[in-house]
């Protein structure tokens, strides 16, 4: 736990009867029950350095009418607003002193320092929030007296990073980021992931740092790809075997020592059923040298060692954006001794691993804390942006034309096309993996499959494939569109 959660030098709140102890009284009491201020943090630790976004998403502002460039992030339920200025990157309240409007909704800067309210022309000055002139009244005494509230910012290794607290000046930011982030050596990728998931961001941090978190993973494209050993879980990690706390020093965290734990490759579910790893160290053409440590440090890094590769450090972040959601940002490093290995780095995660983690790794955690929903809007999205093409076959998922919008936007667009396959076809179909996880209970299965078929039959068309061939399936679909 750390000590700006309680101590009152640092800005953070107490509870009233605790203002009647010393300090050190107060924090005594407090590790007492170390695990409350972790429950009370639904928007996150106060007090700290959080990522917001990659320097790359924030060009140089220009001024009104051009393209007056501000980004609005909310940040531990903070919706701040940030601007680029000479290279730097300011950051105020994105909400004005006079009706509460946000900036960001048309956004005005007449100036490159300045910041103008849409509504009545307030008008503060970024580096400062210091309000410089009220355009509707000039001569207001309130000129020069009010400010908005600004935020530390730093842009460091690509990443953009914003103080949320009420400490002033704050601790350096090297007291919460994950250790070696900001090495010198430390080559960064600097257009790594952003994604916002529909999840507190305790979850998240939680399952990141799970002895038993390899599980979901076992069968992922990368460890398929790359002959990854991946074992089923960890066992036998606790407080005093496998897990160091760093409490003393900056940044505060844990770690979970590399082999520490009890390794599970095998694991016997009954009698003659075993599930097993994939890939084991010491087979034949698996990659080793990838048995990584996993650490998390306040207020919301994680950090693999190694990972994707055996010379890459994976980098991530669950930073809270209110109750029900949180930025999930990811990126890689690796030391170099040049330019030319930066560079050649940087190509690397460009064409391999940033798609590679974040498409066929980091997206099995993503469903793991929303569930189908979230992918189902996604997938939402990608049919409304295809209806503009003409003359153009689309083939969708199972579940998509299920969805009541979908199926209407299809069927007003084009010609829907259900090709009926028997479940026991479809069964033998589907691997036994866990690739497909709404697959993983076969009597959810078959009550899924029954659902669906009320779907399918709106389609416009249906091909009997229980016993057809490719080609004439396509001969039967030609017949009925003509």
């Amino acid at each position: 736990m750390d000590p700006r959660q309680v101590n009152p030098d640092r800005g953070a709140p107490r509870a009233i009867e605790d203002w009647e102890k010393d300090t050190l009284e107060a924090w005594e009491e407090q590790r007492k029950k170390p695990w409350q201020p972790y429950v009370e943090a639904t928007l996150g630790f106060r007090n700290h350095w959080y990522p917001a976004f990659f320097g790359c998403e924030l060009p140089e502002g220009d001024v009104t009418p051009g393209p007056t460039e501000v980004r609005s992030e909310v940040i531990l339920g903070e919706r701040i607003l940030f601007r680029r200025i000479g290279g730097h990157v300011y950051a105020v309240q994105d909400s004005c002193l006079h009706r509460g409007v946000r900036f960001s909704a048309r956004p005005e800067c007449y100036t490159k320092e300045t910041l103008t309210c849409w509504y009545h022309g307030f008008t503060y000055d970024l580096r400062d929030g210091v309000l410089r002139s009220i355009v509707t009244d000039p001569n207001s005494p309130l000129v020069n007296k009010l400010r908005l509230r600004s935020y530390p910012v730093e842009e460091r290794k690509g990443l953009v990073f914003v103080f949320v607290g009420d400490v002033d000046p704050p601790p350096p930011l090297e007291e919460d980021v994950q250790p070696g982030f900001l090495d010198a050596a430390l080559a960064v990728y600097p257009e790594g992931s952003v994604r916002t998931v529909k999840c507190n961001w305790r979850p998240a941090a939680e399952n990141g740092f799970d002895p038993a978190h390899a599980y979901i993973h076992r069968d992922s494209l990368l460890v398929r790809a790359l002959r990854i050993p991946t074992v089923l879980g960890d066992a036998g990690i606790s407080r005093s075997h496998g897990m160091e706390i760093v409490e003393s020093t900056r940044p505060a965290g844990v770690r979970l020592l590399r082999g520490q734990g009890t390794p599970i490759w095998d694991a016997e579910i009954d009698a003659g059923v075993t599930i097993s790893a994939r890939f084991k160290p010491g087979q034949e053409g698996v990659l080793e040298g990838m048995v990584p440590d996993v650490s998390i440090w306040l207020p919301c890094g994680l950090k693999v060692d190694p990972f994707p590769s055996p010379d890459i450090i994976h980098f991530e972040w669950y930073v809270p954006i209110d109750e029900n959601n949180h930025r999930y940002i990811m990126t890689w490093g690796r030391y170099v001794e040049t330019p030319e290995d930066e560079a050649k780095f940087r190509e690397e995660v460009k064409g391999l691993w940033k798609d590679m983690v974040t498409n066929k790794f980091t997206n099995e955690d993503i469903f793991a804390r929303e569930g189908e929903p979230y992918f189902r809007s996604i997938e939402r999205q990608v049919i409304w942006s295809l209806l503009p093409q003409r003359h153009a076959v689309v083939a969708t998922g199972g579940g998509t034309f299920v969805d009541p919008e979908n199926r209407a936007a299809i069927n007003a667009d084009g010609v829907s096309v259900w090709i009926d396959v028997p479940f026991d076809v479809l069964l033998d179909r589907i691997p036994a993996d866990g690739r497909r996880p709404l697959a993983n209970d076969r009597v959810q299965m078959a009550m899924l499959y029954e659902n669906r078929r009320l779907a399918y039959q709106q389609a416009h068309l249906c091909l009997d494939a229980s016993r057809a061939r490719t080609e004439e399936l396509v001969e039967q679909l030609i017949e009925q569109l003509e």
